[in-house]
């Protein structure tokens, strides 16, 4: 079996043998995306956009030294710990400062630069100033002299005339920074965004310009773009616990006030692939009484997508994921793994617009002829494909628009049968948000179903159709923790 997908996104896994092995660490949580070779060519690299860094270069975009120099232990080690937000790079709290030196240790001796150069010196960053309107308004002067907009643009959204040409040092595409999305990926201080500025990001155009700006004019630059920049809401990591709520009944719908009795815990997604658009956070919720469970999940989207009946259309969507056997460990958690199956339920918006109503291919394609004697069919019924080919999800007696799943890895997803169904599910598309409720019995004897302790873990995925997502084309959430009270 191929390694599994996106080995590198898992929040946690179960504590190693030895804390100070790098090699197994890397192989474990890293490997599949970054390769066995450090090379950024594992086999879920073909799906990342940003790709994975390749450590044989040894060319690092967050550093705090010098243009064109090495990183230090302390900006690899801020880079594994914090992540990269807005691309599929995860943050890795939870790790131990051994295993971390362990997993940095291992990533330096892909290149021999490691060896081969000096030791790194720091930049000195100086005292940061205090942030104001007249620095914020400086900074936009300079903003305006440095032609920053060429790349950025003039609202600093990344459009620029030249955003479209961009190419790394390797060749490859690369988006300049949407400063107003929140996912400034060296860090969201002032302190954070002065350094990119100074000390450049390797291996991309943007250039350092410590040589070029005084250091005044480079923290009013700092403030400015920071004065662009919305910081996306999430509930802070030591606080992010879904807290499964007791009620006396456990609501389907959306809108409904038992809603209100369960507090919201609001977690950052990532983007497989990034594009100009995403979903970055959702707010998750639950309940539950003796005999069910539910959870919410709610999201921004900026259109309502529930029609794929042309072929480039594609549906909204949304899915939680539960370890199958939470007492052995958290899998990886995208696909999970060969002895860590996962559960996931996958709600489809397409399915919900297509559940009790007749298909109309001739309202999508209105100059269609289709000689329906021939099919064999009333001349009043639509040829359906997919029911003709025995899909057992293209029945109009199916009930609800979700999917019960099983996967245990890289290109295991797997159905449960008609008969094992037992998925709950309703969205609702209101003020700019989807509302999705997920509902089942709190119990199930299906060996393939999610158990349901006093806690456990979960994951959570979105898919925009807007943006043309689809399969692994999605953004996706680390394992969350889940409490029932």
């Amino acid at each position: 079996m191929k390694a599994t997908l996106l080995i590198s996104l898992l929040l946690f896994v179960p504590a190693l043998a030895s804390a100070a092995d790098g090699k197994t660490l890397y192989e474990v949580k890293c490997g599949v995306c970054h390769g066995a070779k450090g090379d950024g060519l594992g086999d879920a690299a073909y799906l990342l956009f940003p790709k994975p860094r390749d450590f044989t270069r040894g060319v690092y975009k967050f550093r705090s030294t010098s243009s064109g120099s090495l990183p230090t232990d302390q900006d690899l080690d801020r880079t594994v710990t914090n992540g990269l937000p807005g691309s599929s790079m995860p943050a890795w709290p939870r790790l131990t400062p051994e295993e971390k030196q362990a997993i940095i240790t291992y990533i330096k001796g892909f290149s021999p630069e490691f060896k081969n150069q000096a030791a790194p010196e720091v930049m000195n960053l100086g005292t940061a100033p205090a942030v104001t309107k007249q620095l914020i308004s400086q900074g936009r002067a300079v903003y305006e002299r440095m032609q920053c907009r060429v790349c950025h643009g003039a609202d600093g959204k990344g459009l620029g005339t030249q955003s479209q040409n961009l190419k790394d040092d390797f060749g490859l595409p690369i988006r300049a920074a949407d400063f107003t999305r929140g996912h400034l990926k060296g860090g969201q201080r002032l302190e954070d965004v002065y350094r990119t500025i100074i000390t450049g990001i390797n291996g991309t155009p943007m250039p350092s310009f410590t040589d070029v700006l005084k250091p005044k004019e480079n923290w009013a630059l700092s403030a400015f773009i920071l004065s662009l920049s919305k910081p996306v809401p999430i509930t802070p990591i030591a606080e992010r616990q879904v807290k499964v709520t007791r009620v006396d009944r456990v609501a389907m719908a959306y809108p409904d006030p038992i809603w209100d009795k369960a507090p919201v815990t609001r977690v950052p997604l990532k983007p497989l692939w990034a594009s100009g658009h995403f979903a970055d956070n959702a707010a998750v919720r639950a309940i539950a009484n003796g005999r069910g469970i539910a959870f919410l999940l709610e999201w921004a989207s900026a259109r309502k997508d529930d029609n794929f009946m042309s072929v480039d259309a594609f549906s909204d969507g949304s899915a939680i994921q539960f370890p199958l056997e939470p007492t052995k460990g958290e899998p990886i958690y995208t696909m999970g793994e060969r002895n860590l199956p996962v559960n996931i339920w996958h709600w489809k918006a397409a399915w919900q617009r297509e559940l009790g109503v007749q298909r109309k291919l001739a309202d999508v394609y209105p100059y269609m002829a289709t000689d329906m004697a021939f099919m064999g069919l009333e001349s009043t019924t639509p040829y359906l494909t997919a029911v003709a080919a025995g899909n057992r999800f293209s029945w109009p007696t199916r009930r609800y628009p979700v999917e019960d799943l099983n996967a245990t890895g890289f290109s295991t997803l797997t159905t449960q049968p008609v008969e094992a169904q037992n998925i709950e599910g309703l969205g609702t598309f209101s003020d700019g948000k989807w509302h999705v409720v997920f509902r089942r019995s709190l119990a199930s004897k299906d060996s393939a179903d999610a158990k349901f302790d006093k806690s456990g873990e979960l994951a959570i995925a979105v898919w925009d159709g807007q943006e043309k997502d689809r399969n692994g084309k999605k953004s996706v959430s680390e394992w969350i923790e889940y409490r029932l009270e």
